[in-house]
């Protein structure tokens, strides 16, 4: 399995690095009194009208200036000029990013999906995959433009890391490309409001608000758990990558994630919400001392990292076992769960996070995406 994975780790990491108590309540005042204003998400606005549905996103890709919208219409084709036209239903989606298939299934749509360009982790969409109901457009560095026309989808949900030359290659085809950044969204709950974005696509707003409120009371009854805690363990976390340490900086979902479990991440005073660049030295004189180490990286044991470079044997959390990975949920042909329905389970994600960082409050709680490294 790990030579498998280790074929996917240069494409996946370039993706990362880019890359209250429950009430009965009426879902579908759930709906009229939520769908239309985000909670948390700040990249994506919905406008409801009579006729039509109007989705713009914004901070699509990093340094992007512009916003992209999409008009979703049944019959009448409105006339609002610089849009993006859809035309509803969808009933054939590609999906670039392993996010987009995330959010289809969370809503139950998966059947929908006519082609990935992801390395998937679900098992009954890898057999589909297989068995060639669902077709492999390749990579994102090599897609397979001719067999993503033959495929004549309704809808492409793309997305951009640095530019966006495929979602404007995939507009040249005649297709209708619509660019999600979730992944720009800066805290969990934000990037898992996307459900909310991809409802209108299919019809299902009243799911997918219901859906995302029981996601928000899971997580925030956790974050009160958390909080309870009379300490606050120091944590760094990521592992060097052909020569750079990547950190997660201040303003990003990992480091709210950390922040939420009641954790001291050594780069919270850091106000980027991408990653920092930084070099072994950097990170090694302020995280030597500290107590946990997470999100390890492509690696499945502490021997492993040690074998990469004996100066990872140095840190307390390497002396004390205090690691913790993502590497509970990973599919024989390198599929991370982490990287796939986390982004709509930021609750079980943090729940996974408090258990590492407080393992007392939890002591129920069986570790979903995460394991302690042996």
């Amino acid at each position: 399995m790990k030579v498998k994975i280790k074929n996917h780790i240069i494409l996946l990491f370039l993706t990362i690095v880019a890359l209250g108590s429950c009430q009965n309540k009426d879902s579908k005042s759930i709906v009229n009194q939520d769908f239309n204003s985000n909670g948390f998400a700040q990249n994506f606005t919905i406008q409801k009208n009579n006729n039509y549905t109007l989705l713009t996103v914004k901070d699509a890709f990093e340094g992007s200036t512009d916003s992209f919208q999409y008009v979703l219409y049944h019959r009448e084709k409105p006339d609002i000029p610089n849009a993006n036209f859809v035309k509803l239903p969808i009933k054939r989606a590609v999906c670039m990013s392993t996010t987009h298939v995330a959010m289809l299934q969370a809503l139950g749509l998966d059947s929908t999906i006519v082609a990935v360009a992801s390395f998937l982790y679900d098992e009954k969409l890898q057999a589909k995959v297989k068995k060639g109901i669902i077709k492999d457009l390749g990579d994102g560095t090599n897609l397979n433009y001719e067999l993503l026309v033959d495929l004549e989808p309704d809808v492409v949900f793309t997305f951009g890391v640095s530019d966006a030359k495929s979602y404007f290659k995939i507009k040249s085809l005649g297709l209708v490309p619509v660019i999600v950044s979730e992944f720009r969204d800066e805290s969990p709950l934000a990037r898992a409001e996307w459900l909310k974005f991809f409802a209108p696509f299919f019809g299902v707003e009243e799911k997918a608000a219901t859906q995302f409120q029981e996601i928000v009371e899971n997580y925030q009854n956790i974050q009160q758990i958390a909080a309870t805690s009379p300490t606050q363990p120091t944590v760094f976390t990521g592992i060097p990558f052909q020569g750079n340490w990547y950190v997660p900086g201040g303003r990003s979902f990992e480091a709210q994630f950390i922040h939420d479990a009641n954790g001291n991440y050594l780069w919270k005073h850091k106000t980027e919400s991408m990653s920092l660049t930084l070099g072994f030295e950097v990170v090694f004189e302020k995280a030597q001392n500290a107590q946990k180490w997470l999100n390890v990286g492509y690696v499945f044991s502490k021997k492993e990292v040690a074998e990469r470079d004996q100066r990872f044997t140095q840190f307390d959390a390497f002396q004390s076992g205090e690691m913790y990975n993502y590497t509970k949920r990973v599919s024989p042909s390198g599929g991370f769960d982490i990287y796939e329905s986390a982004v709509v389970r930021p609750d079980l994600v943090l729940k996974d996070i408090v258990k590492t960082l407080h393992p007392t409050l939890l002591p129920d709680h069986d570790f979903y995406y995460y394991l302690k490294m042996d």
